[in-house]
């Protein structure tokens, strides 16, 4: 069985957020291992953001459409990608690079990335990662990576959201994820 760790170092999409470190700490003090002491060959991919940027949603969409490019060559290569990301905005690239439409996510957070533009109190772009994902919005943004289908509410699971704005708490309630 062979294994891709995808490095994504980034914020989104900015590298000199101290968020963006993390994935280098996490192979410097062996994830790799994890994986070779199991059995398992690995591979390690860093996904580049290869552009400059204005603001965070066009760095964010450069570094998912390169992670989207990267996921695909370890699935052709019949590899499992395990994705080391500094955010989650970096979920919309993960499933655009393979068909997810009978996929489901288990989404390990303290924020629940569930807001919209409506819900949001701060505009925090990486604050709807899971809204996009499921539907909710930005439907044209995830497209331009590619594969946009929406992952159901109903399959989804959610473990250690606590950091809710009032709106998004409200969106979460109305919702169908598991708890």
């Amino acid at each position: 069985m062979q294994v891709s760790l995808i490095q994504v170092p980034y914020m989104v999409g900015d590298d000199r957020h101290s968020d963006s470190d993390g994935t280098q700490h996490l192979l410097q003090n062996g994830a790799a291992n994890i994986f070779t002491s199991n059995g398992f060959t690995v591979s390690v991919d860093q996904v580049e953001r290869g552009t400059t940027y204005r603001d965070s949603a066009t760095a964010s969409l450069a570094v998912n459409k390169n992670l989207k490019k990267t996921v695909q060559r370890a699935v052709v290569a019949e590899q499992i990608p395990i994705v080391l990301a500094g955010s989650c905005d970096v979920s919309a690239g993960i499933l655009a690079g393979f068909d997810h439409s009978r996929c489901g996510v288990v989404w390990l957070d303290a924020h629940g990335d569930f807001n919209t533009p409506e819900s949001t109190i701060s505009g925090f772009f990486a604050g709807m990662s899971l809204a996009v994902i499921t539907g909710h919005c930005y439907r044209s943004y995830w497209a331009q990576i590619g594969d946009n289908t929406p992952v159901l509410e109903s399959a989804t699971v959610i473990f250690g959201v606590r950091d809710l704005d009032p709106a998004e708490q409200q969106r979460f309630q109305q919702s169908q994820f598991g708890w």
